[in-house]
């Protein structure tokens, strides 16, 4: 059994563009490909709100504003500080100080104004990744902050807890919507689906659970995993959900039915990390 403070919840790496970008979130890909063109200034398109850009980290999103600089990268550490990466040149843009302990999680907001961190020290902090302020720092968790989401559209950031539990916020006004209970041990991580109508939890209690958001019910909760479960993730579509376990395997779900579709067989050790 892997000790849960030295190998789960490895600060994340997440990638975003830059301030100045064309889609709220990039291919690094088609960034290079514009900045080591001959001609940088690309006009604005002139596109309507239903064009959508593939990129390589996440869904399809809409063409806003005119590529400048290339996507950052986000990192969360045990020297409990929180570093965002300019990843052509390698260097690090600016260091966010502010917690006082271990950021276990880091996510961007889709418009990539915001980012969000939790921490060992039970807190979550929005921060400014242009001027590196801290927004605000959100306080009611009793344990460490595992896992920090911010919902498709911004409205809402979910967090999961050592607590057992996961909590809601409003990321303008800092206030706690809603706390949804239902784990019965520490919680890894917490996954919107892309149409903002479910949330899911991985939990150290062996157990998936998607929840409505909206009334906090726990809709359904998926078994099978013999172990904890480090991290959910679903489909661009939501037609299913992945997760990852200390039981070595991955297994893909039906959200709708929770039945296990299949069983990924292959790691020799705990899987850590799906997407």
């Amino acid at each position: 059994m892997f000790s849960i403070r030295s190998s789960i919840n490895i600060p994340g790496l997440v990638t975003s563009p830059g301030p100045n970008s064309w889609a709220t979130e990039s291919s690094i890909d088609l960034a290079l490909t514009l900045r080591g063109g001959q001609n940088l200034n690309v006009p604005t398109p002139q596109v309507d709100s239903s064009n959508k850009l593939k990129v390589v980290y996440i869904e399809q999103p809409k063409l806003t504003r005119a590529i400048k600089n290339p996507p950052l990268f986000a990192s969360g550490s045990y020297d409990d500080t929180i570093k965002i990466w300019d990843p052509v040149t390698g260097a690090c843009v600016s260091t966010l100080k502010g917690h006082g302990n271990t950021v276990w999680s880091v996510a961007w907001s889709p418009d990539m104004a915001r980012l969000a961190s939790g921490s060992d020290d039970h807190t979550i902090k929005i921060w400014d990744p242009v001027t590196g302020a801290c927004v605000s720092t959100l306080k009611g968790h009793g344990s460490v902050v595992s896992s920090v989401a911010w919902s498709p559209d911004m409205a809402r950031l979910a967090s999961g807890s050592e607590d057992h539990t996961i909590k809601i916020w409003d990321p303008a006004t800092g206030a706690c919507v809603s706390t949804l209970k239902g784990h019965g041990k520490s919680i890894y991580s917490v996954a919107w689906s892309p149409d903002t109508a479910r949330l899911a939890s991985g939990s150290d209690d062996n157990t998936i659970k998607i929840w409505d958001p909206v009334t906090g019910a726990c809709v359904s909760t998926l078994k099978g995993h013999g172990n904890s479960i480090y991290s959910v993730a679903w489909s661009p579509d939501t037609a299913r959900l992945a997760s990852g376990s200390d039981d070595n395997t991955i297994k893909i779900w039906d959200p709708v039915t929770g039945a296990c579709v299949s069983t990924l067989k292959g790691h020799g050790s705990a899987v850590y990390s799906v997407a």
